[in-house]
């Protein structure tokens, strides 16, 4: 019995053994989650794919849409500019109304039907006039005293001699009638034609244009020389200097050198024509380099830096993408930076000196300018000049000038 037991605990033991699963390989199991993830990826990008297709295809039927919309506006209003017109022709048409009846050809119908007894002219002569009618009343040329004019030409085609009959005239009338229409059908749609660009087109047909102020705001930089001007010609000033008249003006002449400025300025500025206004704020330096070596060594730079508000007036020349102009004003500045020190006339002190807090300058300039849509790119040679003395003490009195190169941007609004 127990051999028994056994080998069914080893039949089930095999079985259990054959079936058994194998571990999965662990870079098969890489390759699907690598799979897995590219799968995903597909999906996300056909759902951004599609997004964007229907975003361009929105996108494309607004415009259509709004295309059509806007072709549909501009036949309402030239459809409207038409029914205007022909409101306008109508109400001429009543004023003009007098003039303008029905009639009939004048032909000599009755006496010749009675002469010749034939049916057949007076039906002919009588859808002329129907015809001359239908014309009338289609194309309602108001100014024209159609009677008068068709019997003109009967009478002019009508022959001389008993022998021609009119009847046989009657093409010939016809077909001078319907050059003469045709000649004012042709005046009538051209002056149409003009009434409806002037409808279109008001401001053209009625009005001309008035040059107007270009408006510019601008900001310029630049470098400039400055020369001192030492003045030494005040009775005063040289019965102070007494006998060291002549040392001192060698000294200050020599010994007072040019300095360079830094310039800047914003522009606001108007034109018309030839004319130029121009305002706005400028900075810039007064001053002098100073290396005194007579009784004592002394190295230094004296600035005046002073925030001026100018007024230019200039006239300008203007081409298609370049400008040129002069322009010339002045300027009221207050200092910013007003110490300096100077030698004495004893030659062997130094005294500290103060700029006048209002300064007042003369400009001139010149002007290029190179355009570009509604940017202007300007080289601006300068020319400043201090009015009066910017140092203006009992032994120190100086004056400035300064020649310089601005370069600046603008742009017009």
């Amino acid at each position: 019995m127990r051999s028994t037991n056994d080998a069914f605990d080893q039949d089930v033991k095999r079985v259990l053994h054959e079936n058994q699963m194998e571990d999965i390989p662990l870079d098969y199991l890489e390759d699907i989650e690598r799979r897995l993830d590219l799968l995903e990826k597909k999906k996300k990008r056909r759902i951004l794919a599609w997004f964007f297709a229907g975003f361009v295809l929105a996108v494309g039927m607004t415009f259509v849409l709004l295309n059509e919309s806007r072709l549909s506006k501009s036949a309402v209003n030239l459809v409207s500019a038409h029914g205007s017109l022909g409101k306008n022709k109508h109400s001429k048409t009543k004023f003009e109304g007098k003039k303008v009846h029905a009639f009939s050809c004048n032909f000599p119908t009755d006496g010749y039907i009675a002469m010749q007894g034939d049916m057949r002219e007076k039906r002919s002569v009588a859808a002329l006039n129907s015809v001359i009618k239908k014309e009338m009343k289609n194309d309602a040329i108001t100014s024209i005293p159609f009677a008068s004019t068709v019997n003109q030409v009967v009478e002019k085609q009508t022959p001389t001699d008993l022998n021609i009959s009119p009847y046989d005239q009657i093409p010939a009338v016809i077909s001078d009638f319907d050059s003469t229409h045709s000649a004012l059908s042709v005046q009538d749609s051209m002056r149409s034609e003009e009434s409806i660009t002037a409808l279109l087109i008001p401001e053209r047909a009625t009005k001309t244009d008035l040059p107007k102020w270009t408006r510019t705001i601008g900001f310029f930089t630049g470098l400039s020389g400055v020369i001192s001007s030492f003045h030494t010609d005040d009775p005063a000033w040289l019965a102070a200097v007494g006998s060291n008249e002549q040392k001192y003006r060698e000294i200050r002449s020599t010994q007072e050198r040019s300095t360079s400025s830094i310039d800047l300025s914003l522009r606001y500025r108007m034109a018309k024509n030839h004319l130029v206004l121009q305002t706005g704020f400028d900075f810039f330096e007064w001053g002098e380099q100073v290396q005194y070596d007579y009784s004592f060594a002394y190295d230094g730079v004296n600035r005046y830096s002073y925030l001026s508000i100018p007024m230019y007036v200039g006239y300008r020349q203007s081409f298609p993408s370049f400008e040129w102009g002069a322009n010339f004003g002045c300027s009221v500045g207050h200092v910013l930076q007003q110490k300096g020190q100077y030698i004495q006339p004893d030659l062997v002190t130094l005294a500290l000196e103060h700029a006048r807090t209002w300064s007042y300058t003369g400009m001139a300039q010149f002007e290029f300018i190179y355009i570009l849509d509604r940017y202007r790119f300007s080289i601006v040679p300068t020319y400043r000049m201090s009015i009066g003395n910017v140092v203006n003490s009992t032994f120190t009195k100086n004056r400035y000038y300064s020649l310089g190169l601005q370069m600046g941007i603008a742009f017009q609004f």
